[in-house]
């Protein structure tokens, strides 16, 4: 289910243990992409397995907040959406948590849950909380984007979306982990810092894929990669942009079993690195227009000047999509929040947002684990070593390919994401 899905949209469900060693030298990780933006938009070929009738799959929702089924323009859309694949008898449970804007049944999402329920786990999803459906269901504030209350708003969704997943499926949890993939990662981390807190629903273990360390960091290298359309003219972007929507909606229809579904993309869609990094960009960033006209229905700042009426509805959507994910932060999040710098501007750096604010409860938390790659975009050298320094050789994996989230569906990368749960199932 979706709100307002534009044609690009399209292009997001596109392109949407303990280990031993700290990181994989570049001769023993046979992963075949070099270029960190073409390993991102395979990222993007992660789908569920369409062809297997065995997986249930139940599109479900559940009320967190009963006042925002009314929120004009948005009645009846007001229950949280998220997604369930429940094993017939008592088994483990994971929960996954999409990036950036990620809705729960697709992409990687999907993929994670074909893998584990295969494995024997129950598996529920759910979405980011920059996800339409989730600011506007389940987020206290209606503007997503400070983590730590983001992450409080995942973990009372992830308990009452249990207590919904038991009433109806007759759910039986063992033990229960969380995996996070990009800023679900992150969120992830300050879920395990709740989590600590919390007597009556304890989470056994976390994974943290790919997560960003500064938000800031990775929002402007996001919108730097959109900009990227000025230099490729404007004519230009939007042929690579229908380009890939057009491979991407055909690559879609093919059977993820077969072996090569996921080789040959940098011959299959030949791009250049400028055109690969605007179309990440841009991909990342299509869902804030949905994401702003939600926010700005439960609490209208003033900033869009398309009246909140019916017969002005789709232009206010289109004036919301005009914005990016840095006008977002400095004009819609920011200054609702009262912090100034020593200028009287908004601060550029709010509290519990980042990584780093949290690192020193993540070291001694032996619950939580980390796989990342050394070519992320999203993050900089000086990330690599505070996680690296966070948590240690016992509790982390880096690989020093993949770019943001392109090697999850490699081999090697499934094996341990698998073998991390392993143990969850032989209690």
């Amino acid at each position: 289910m979706g709100f307002f899905i534009s044609k690009f949209s399209i292009t997001i469900l596109f392109f949407s243990y303990i280990f031993s060693i700290h990181s994989l030298a570049n001769d023993d990780y046979a992963y075949p992409y070099k270029s960190p933006y073409v390993a991102t938009l395979t990222a993007a070929l992660m789908k569920a397995d369409d062809q297997d009738p065995t997986i249930p799959r139940n599109f479900l929702e559940t009320i967190i907040k009963p006042e925002r089924n009314s929120i004009p323009l948005m009645e009846e859309r007001g229950a949280l959406l998220y997604n369930l694949s429940p094993q017939p008898v008592a088994a483990p449970l994971i929960f996954i948590l999409s990036g950036l804007g990620g809705h729960s049944s697709a992409g990687y999402s999907a993929f994670l849950t074909d893998m584990f329920y295969k494995q024997g786990f129950h598996v529920l999803t759910i979405s980011s909380p920059f996800f339409w459906n989730f600011a506007l269901s389940a987020s206290s504030s209606g503007l997503p984007g400070l983590t730590f209350d983001d992450a409080a708003d995942v973990y009372k969704a992830m308990q009452l979306c249990l207590e919904d997943a038991r009433a109806r499926y007759n759910v039986k949890t063992k033990k229960i982990g969380f995996i996070g993939v990009s800023l679900g990662a992150l969120e992830g981390a300050y879920i395990s810092v709740l989590d600590q807190k919390n007597s009556t629903f304890s989470i056994d273990k976390y994974l943290l894929i790919n997560p960003p360390v500064e938000l800031e960091y990775g929002i402007q290298k996001l919108v730097d990669m959109r900009n990227l359309a000025i230099e490729l003219g404007l004519e230009r972007a939007e042929k690579v942009k229908d380009r890939v929507i057009g491979f991407g909606m055909q690559a879609l229809k093919e059977d993820i079993k077969n072996p090569q579904y996921f080789m040959n993309l940098d011959s299959r869609l030949p791009l250049s690195d400028k055109e690969a990094k605007f179309v990440i960009g841009a991909a990342m960033q299509d869902f804030l227009g949905d994401t702003i006209f939600v926010s700005q229905q439960i609490k209208d700042l003033g900033i869009l000047k398309t009246p909140a009426t019916k017969s002005q509805m789709y232009k206010r959507l289109r004036e919301a999509k005009k914005f990016s994910l840095l006008d977002y932060l400095n004009l819609f999040l920011l200054p609702t929040l009262g912090n100034k710098d020593k200028d009287g501007m908004p601060s550029k750096n709010p509290p519990a947002t980042n990584f780093i604010n949290i690192a020193q409860v993540i070291k001694e938390d032996k619950r939580v684990f980390l796989m990342h790659n050394e070519d992320d975009f999203l993050i900089n050298p000086s990330h690599i070593e505070l996680l690296k320094e966070t948590f240690g050789p016992e509790r982390s994996q880096f690989f020093p390919r993949g770019g943001h989230v392109g090697n999850l569906w490699y081999p090697e990368n499934k094996k341990i994401v698998l073998e991390h749960f392993q143990l969850f199932l032989e209690n």
